[in-house]
């Protein structure tokens, strides 16, 4: 399941997504590649020293309660930064999101999973809106 916030095509805009399989549950939220236009205003508002700085904290404080972080895709800081940078792993990123994934929890098989998926999709209601806010000059 994928719940987008944003105008146009669901995959060029941020949101929440819950992914049952045979053996596994995913919770996450995020942007799987940034559309051509939003990817500059991400570098940008990374290199910002609030907003990036901010950025960076989300991100720490989910990895440090068990959370993935995914969509780094290259190899070396983009041009115009210097590699050096204090976020310059963030400035690789082509795409953004937060995940856990896991063995299927007893609640997906009664009543609980939804209350179980939204408490931790609301834990990461801070990266979407800072992501959400990427269009809105955060």
């Amino acid at each position: 399941m994928w719940f987008w916030e944003g105008e146009g095509p669901s995959r060029d805009c941020p949101g929440f997504f819950v992914r049952l399989e045979p053996g596994s549950l995913t919770i996450g939220a995020g942007i799987r590649t940034f559309p051509a236009g939003a990817r500059g205003c991400f570098r940008k508002a990374v290199d910002d020293p609030v907003s990036g700085v901010r950025l960076a904290g989300l991100l720490r404080r989910l990895q440090g309660a068990g959370w993935q972080v995914g969509g780094r895709t290259l190899r070396r800081t983009p041009a115009g930064y210097t590699i050096d940078h204090e976020r310059a792993g963030l400035l690789a990123h082509t795409g953004l999101w937060v995940q856990m994934s896991g063995e299927l929890p007893e609640v997906v098989f009664d009543a609980g999973l939804a209350e179980m998926a939204a408490e931790r999709l609301r834990r990461l209601r801070p990266l979407h809106e800072w992501l959400a806010g990427l269009g809105r000059g955060i």
